[in-house]
This record gives structure tokens, sequence and C-alpha cells, in this order.
């Protein structure tokens, strides 16, 4: 709030008068450097509530959004930004507040909220990034368990309780980079890929609890069955490349199956 304030102040006391002018011309002149003061701070004004209620629905702590005004202070200055949509802008901002604080969400989230369209905000986003610098990825341990409360898999609701919920997510999550960094390099779509790994663990699964077809992680998800399908194509060929080794036993991966699927892909191809 006082880089916002500073601002204010800084639009408001820009203007300064030589004596000798006249009354008309002051007043013209103060009242030019009013309207853009005032049209700087509503903007402000809307990013900010944009900024807060994505904040809520995304149930992020306040100090993200904090942070997210922060930046929104600093880059509004630049011509580019100004151009960009108010609400866009904002969305953006806050994806970089997220990955400052570690906690990254991914493009696909943040529409899913706004009801903004994830590819214009991953435009705005690099703008964004072009200036603070920030890390475009997100991590395994952002956004999967996040998938998995989704789907109704928590140490609360699962009859053995934490360790057979952490064993899992621990193994999605190391499978989520794994994935990343052998098999889908540079890919944008991260939440596509974390749906995909899902869908080959769980579905492969023996303990009833955990066990998610592609209907139910799709709808949980909001990723379109033929998408997901898409990137298990892929990653079911290379499953021994990313796939922890050995696998845990409780852990019921179909190898034959992962061969059958592997060959038609390459007789497709």
């Amino acid at each position: 709030m006082q880089a916002d304030q500073h601002l204010i102040e800084e639009g408001q006391t820009g203007i300064m008068f030589e004596k000798g002018d006249d009354y008309k011309s002051q007043a013209m002149g103060r009242a030019h450097n009013s309207g853009s003061a005032s049209k700087d701070q509503k903007r402000r004004e809307t990013a900010f509530k944009e900024i807060a209620m994505a904040g809520e629905q995304l149930r992020l702590p306040r100090e993200f959004s904090d942070r997210a005004k922060e930046i929104f202070a600093a880059l509004d200055k630049q011509k580019p930004v100004k151009k960009k949509d108010i609400k866009l802008f904002s969305v953006a901002v806050l994806h970089a507040a997220c990955v400052d604080f570690g906690n990254g969400r991914s493009l696909r989230e943040l529409g899913g909220v706004t009801g903004l369209d994830a590819a214009q905000i991953g435009k705005c986003v690099k703008l964004v990034q072009k200036v603070v610098t920030l890390k475009s990825f997100v991590q395994g341990k952002d956004i999967i368990p996040r998938m998995l409360d989704r789907l109704g898999i928590s140490n609360i609701t699962h009859p053995r309780g934490e360790p057979s919920v952490f064993r899992l997510e621990k193994t999605l999550i190391e499978t989520f980079e794994n994935a990343k960094k052998r098999v889908i390099q540079n890919s944008p779509q991260h939440a596509s890929i974390a749906g995909a790994i899902l869908y080959l663990v769980l579905n492969r699964m023996k303990d009833p609890f955990f066990h998610r077809d592609l209907v139910e992680i799709s709808s949980s998800t909001g990723m379109a069955k033929s998408t997901i399908n898409n990137i298990v194509q892929i990653l079911v060929d290379k499953a021994d490349i990313f796939l922890p080794s050995p696998l845990p036993d409780w852990l019921a991966f179909d190898m034959q199956m992962k061969k059958k699927q592997s060959s038609g892909v390459k007789s497709e191809e």
C-alpha cells in the first residue's frame, strides 16, 4: 500500500505552475492532472479487487495477493502493460506472486476461477516475466496434492490414514518431475501432464480407494479426456524412464499393458 500511495501522491503533485500563469491555465492544468491521477487510481483499485477475488477463489494466503499488488504497482507504469486488459494483467501478476512464494498455480487453474482463457493469461504472464524474471514452471508439490484433494483422496478420507496417501503423493510428485525433465521438456501444459500421470498411476492401482478411471480424473481436473489420453500415449511409451524404480509393491502398474499400449502407439506412427 505504501508503493500505491507514493504513486498517487506523485501523480497528484506532478505539475507545477510558475508565477504569472493566469487562473484559467492553472485550473485547466490542475483538472488535467487530477483526471490522470484519478484514472490511474481507478485502474489500480479495479486491479486490486480482481487480485483479491482470484486469490480468495484459489484459497491463497493474503500475503500472496499483497505481493501481486506490489508487482502490479511496479509494472503498471510500463507502456506495454498499460495496453493489457486489466483483468488479464491482474491474474498474470497473481501468477507471478504465487511463483515468487514457491507455490505456483497453473494457467488452467487461474483460468478456471476467473473465467479467462488460459492461453491469453499465458501471453500476459510472459510479459510480466520479462520484467520481474520469474520461473515459468509449476512444481509437482504445488499441483499434485490439489488434484488428489479434488479426487477425494486425502489422509482424512483414507481408512488406513496418512502413510498410504503420503506414499502415493510422494510417488506422483516424483513421477511428475521426472516426466517434465526426461519426457516432456519445456511444456506449458503442467496441469495436463499431472492429470495424465494421475490417470496412468491411479487407474492401475489395486486399492479401490485410490483407483480412478478416465472419466473421474477428467471431471475433477477439468481436462478433456482426449488431452489426457494424448499425453498418456507419450508417457506410456517411456514409462521405464520416469517411473520410480523399483516400483513399490502397493503400486500395481501393469507393465504388460504398458508394452501393448507402447507398441500400439508405434504402429500408428
